[in-house]
Parts: structure tokens; C-alpha cells; sequence
């Protein structure tokens, strides 16, 4: 058995043996060409050498090659070495299985998703007629982007074949007739996709009692009714009352309405963004106590609270004289109507002149009408730039309100009048004849010569001659006998 397994590993580079699992061996290795990481896993026993095996392994084996979708696992090799069954899949880095994330808390929407994006895995490979039969966490790797990749797919069968019973009785991802030793089918799968989502919401395995299913929602008040409906039933112990297949069960998740909570935000003033809790959670990873912009576990970015609007807020009758003191801005008050400055826009300089940038007049407690400020008010030094302007010799660059011409380029200066009467004059362009240069009419052409003509050759005079070949009346033929 140990020089089977050495023959199969042996194709590979940086071999590690990763541990045992139910029925095969597991080890970690790399592709000799890509370098990329695989997981191989060998099986504990051989084939047999019965004719059906063989062709239901080779039938098999061809319709877990053909699997190719985002959310399942890469298939690299599927095959034998002496009647020895192994599986190769793509092993993904930097991806973490389900079950390292099974105790973060996990909000409904990422479930849903989550088991979207399995259940999306599972219907691909009933397409091409394969059941996964063995689905748990374990088989489930989430990504750091979100994605979700399911393998094992054709593990279970393979497993049949060679007569290795799965050790999952007392699992709560298997349906019960799995248990019971039945072969897999859709249904078995939907029980097994339901008892993820269950553990998602609930983070719990599927509670019964007195044979009754209770619902996640007992546990998590974030479940909406239509959720817990949908999780019993795919949850029922009989094979016949759940979702026939994992497409009617998707279909049944995407129909839920998944309402995201809101947050009552407290006012802390006009004008002000929120700070951000101290207790802030992560909508992707769940992880607790979140501070800044991005999550410490899982790199997401985070919720950024917006700002909040003053009209939102405080009108401007319920405005206290304090709070009305504190938006004013600094400067003398004249007047029973103070003018706030809107930011000023400068135009580029083309056409006609544009039009005197306006004023709002913010009103108090007076109740009069705005008016219109006749100047606009004195840029700042602390003003961005907002418009720039490039014509033929300058730019000019906006401050605020004003302008400044910067030279970057000047026009060369040409001589005129006085000064362009030291220039000398410019030397005239030589007159060439050209009928000096043609050939005289009783110049004699150069003529070339007639090249030699070609040898011939006569190949039988230099090829050696060929054999006679013998014919069969000349070949003596040795009787018995003689």
C-alpha cells in the first residue's frame, strides 16, 4: 500500500502529509509546471478487480473532470495507480474553511449568500448528473473576497465504490437517510445545505425536539419568518416533505425579503459626521469592536457614517440662540440679517463676462426676506485653486476670486527698422545647369556582358551504377531434408 501511495505522490513537488480523513489519506503538494498548491487524496483501499467497477470508475471519474464552475474547487486529476482511486483538486491560498468561522457571529444577508454560493456549486454538478452526497464545512473554503469554493464533489461515490461506509452518524450535516446508509441523492444535499444556513443563523446545529425542527429564528432575532419557514422544511426528517432539489430551495431563499437594520443615529451636531462606535461591526467577517476604516480580521472596508445636514436636523425656528451663535460665522453683525458667503466659482475668460457670483442671506428670527449681497466677499489665502486657464503665452491660475498671470513663455523678438538693416543680406542660391550634367550624344554606353551559359550534366556518367536486383527464381531455397 505505502509504495502505491509513494507511486502517486511522486508526480508531485513539496509533499506533506496533511493527516487521514474518513476513508482516504490527505496530502499537500504542488504542481510541478504551475507550482501551484494542490490537495491530493488517496483512498485506503483498491478497486477490486470486477469489470463493473471498473467501468462505473471510469464513467465516474469522466464526469468529475467535467466539472468546471467559480464556486467549486478546481479538478486537476482523478485516476488510479494499481487500483489505487485518488483525487487531486486545486487547493486555493489564503482561503480559510467554514469551520474556523463558524463561531464569528454571522449576519442573515452573508448566510444567505454564503449558502447561495454553495447551493450555486451543487446545482453545476447536478447539471452534469453528480450529487455531492458528503457536504459539511469542512468542505466549504471562503476566500478573503467573499467567494466561496465547495470540493469534495465525486469523494463520496468514490467511496462506495471501494466499500468504505462514511463515519457521519452522529453529524448534523447529514440527512437522516444518509445516515441510515442510503445512497445520496438531491435531497440529501438540501438537508446538508439547510444545516450550514442553521449554523449560520442560529450558531448552533439543527435543534429537534420531539421531532420537531426549531426554527433559527428562536435564536436570532435578525431571522425574518420566511427564513425559518424555508430552513424547517428543508430540515423535515422525511426526504419527501423537504425541497425536491437545491434549485426549488434557492429559489425559495431568494424570494425571502432580507431587510438590513437600521441604526438610529443620535444628533451630534449641525454639520458634523458621526464618530464611529466603538462597538462597530464588520458586514462581512461579524467581528466585534471595530475601529477606523477597515475591518482587522477579513481587510473589508468598513461603513463610514455620513454627514449630517443642518437642515436635517435643526430648523431654523427651533434653533436655540446658543446653537444659532455657534453657525454664525465670525465678524461684525450690523444688521438684523447676517450674509453668508457661498462658494464662489471663477470662470474661464471666454466670450462675454460671466455674471457676479451671489450671496445667500441666511435668515434669524427676524422672518425678512433674503437680499442680495451687491460685492462678493474677499478671497482667502487658504482657497483651493478652482479654475485654471491656459491661453497662447500664459496661464493664469484662479485664487479664489482673483487672478495672477504667470508668464511661462515669451515670443522671440524679430528685427525691425533700424535693427534689421545691420543684418546682411542673405548669400544667393548657386545657379546649377543642369543639361552640363547629361551624358553626350557619342558617349558610348557601358554595356554588360552575356553571362556563360549553363553546364550540362550528365548524371549517369557520375552516379555509381545501381545492383541487379535478384529476382526470386535466383534465390536457392533449402528444403527440409536435403
Amino acid at each position: 500500500m505505502r509504495d502505491m501511495i509513494r507511486q502517486i505522490v511522486s508526480a508531485y513537488q513539496s509533499i506533506r502529509l496533511e493527516g487521514q480523513g474518513d476513508g482516504y489519506v490527505l496530502f499537500v503538494g504542488k504542481e510541478p509546471d504551475s507550482k501551484q498548491p494542490v490537495t491530493i487524496k488517496v483512498l485506503a483501499r483498491t478497486l477490486g478487480k470486477e469489470p463493473q467497477i471498473a467501468a462505473r470508475f471510469r464513467a465516474l471519474s469522466q464526469t468529475i473532470r467535467q466539472l468546471n464552475h467559480p464556486n467549486i474547487a478546481a479538478i486537476r486529476d482523478v485516476g488510479e495507480k494499481a487500483g489505487l482511486p485518488y483525487l487531486v483538486t486545486r487547493a486555493i491560498e489564503r482561503a480559510k474553511p467554514l469551520t474556523d468561522r463558524l463561531n464569528q457571529p454571522w449576519a442573515v444577508d452573508e448566510a444567505a449568500d454564503l449558502t447561495m454560493q454553495v447551493g450555486q456549486a451543487l446545482e453545476h454538478a447536478y447539471n452534469k448528473g453528480l450529487v455531492h452526497g458528503s457536504l459539511s464545512p469542512e468542505g466549504v473554503a471562503v476566500q478573503p473576497d467573499g467567494r466561496v469554493t465547495v470540493g469534495d464533489f465525486g469523494l463520496a461515490q468514490l467511496l462506495d465504490l471501494v466499500g468504505i461506509q462514511l463515519k457521519q452518524a452522529a453529524s448534523p450535516y447529514v440527512a437522516p437517510e444518509r445516515a441510515a446508509g442510503q445512497a445520496p441523492d438531491p435531497r440529501s444535499d438540501v438537508y446538508s445545505l439547510a444545516a450550514i444556513l442553521y449554523m449560520l443563523l442560529a450558531h448552533r446545529p439543527p435543534q429537534v425536539v420531539q421531532g420537531q425542527v426549531l426554527a433559527p429564528g428562536r435564536f436570532n432575532s435578525d431571522v425574518p419568518p420566511a427564513m425559518d419557514n424555508l430552513v424547517v422544511k428543508a430540515l423535515a426528517p422525511n426526504p419527501a416533505e423537504r425541497y425536491p432539489d437545491v434549485k426549488s430551495f434557492l429559489a425559495a431563499l431568494g424570494a425571502v425579503t432580507l431587510a438590513p437594520a437600521v441604526a438610529k443615529v443620535p444628533a451630534q451636531g449641525v454639520g458634523k459626521a458621526k464618530p464611529a462606535a466603538a462597538g462597530q461591526r464588520c458586514p462581512r467577517c461579524g467581528t466585534e469592536n471595530q475601529t477606523g476604516r477597515f475591518c482587522r480580521t477579513c481587510g473589508s472596508r468598513l461603513p463610514q457614517p455620513e454627514a449630517v445636514s443642518p437642515s436635517a436636523l435643526l430648523a431654523p425656528s427651533e434653533a436655540s440662540p446658543g446653537a444659532s451663535a455657534e453657525r454664525t460665522p465670525p465678524g461684525p453683525v450690523t444688521t438684523a440679517q447676517e450674509e453668508v458667503p457661498t462658494p464662489s466659482i471663477n470662470w474661464p475668460r471666454s466670450g462675454a463676462a460671466k455674471a457676479a457670483p451671489r450671496t445667500e442671506a441666511v435668515l434669524k428670527k427676524t422672518g425678512s426676506e433674503p437680499r442680495e449681497s451687491a460685492a462678493p466677499p474677499p478671497s482667502r489665502a487658504s482657497e483651493p485653486i478652482l479654475i485654471t486657464t491656459i491661453d497662447v503665452g500664459s496661464v493664469e491660475v484662479g485664487k479664489g476670486v482673483e487672478m495672477e498671470q504667470t508668464v511661462i513663455a515669451k515670443p522671440m523678438e524679430v528685427a525691425t527698422g533700424e535693427l534689421a538693416a545691420m543684418f546682411p543680406e542673405p548669400l544667393a542660391m548657386p545657379q546649377l545647369d543642369m543639361s552640363s550634367l547629361a551624358p553626350a550624344a557619342d558617349q558610348t554606353m557601358i554595356s554588360m556582358p552575356e553571362p556563360p551559359p549553363m553546364p550540362v550534366i550528365d548524371w549517369a556518367d557520375i552516379a555509381p551504377p545501381m545492383p541487379e536486383v535478384p529476382t526470386i527464381e535466383d534465390i536457392p531455397i533449402k528444403r527440409e531434408g536435403d
